[in-house]
């Protein structure tokens, strides 16, 4: 199912991921989005978490929401490693889970 270029995937796949390790990985057309609640409240701070992260991750679009009261950072790809992006907020003194 697409929606505005977005892939949203069923409730059962999202329900059996929550179960299993947060690396993500799909059909090779497939992609997949992952959001995180983050506490990233000024735009340089989001600019440079976004300079680290498309470096970790070239082939992911990622992007911040702080205009939204979770202050959201959006990954979309392939094998998203949620883990690994949660633990690069957390080195730099950010709060940021999976958005569920």
């Amino acid at each position: 199912m697409e929606s505005n270029g977005w892939w949203i995937l069923p409730q059962n796949i999202m329900d059996e991921q929550k179960n299993k390790q947060r690396t993500i990985s799909i059909d090779p057309l497939f992609k997949m989005v992952e959001v995180f609640k983050t506490n990233v409240r000024r735009k340089g701070e989001a600019k440079m978490l976004l300079l680290k992260l498309v470096q970790l991750f070239p082939k992911h679009k990622i992007n911040f929401d702080l205009n939204d009261c979770d202050k959201i950072l959006r990954v979309q790809g392939k094998n998203i490693p949620s883990e690994k992006i949660i633990q690069l907020l957390i080195r730099d003194n950010y709060q940021c889970k999976i958005l569920e």
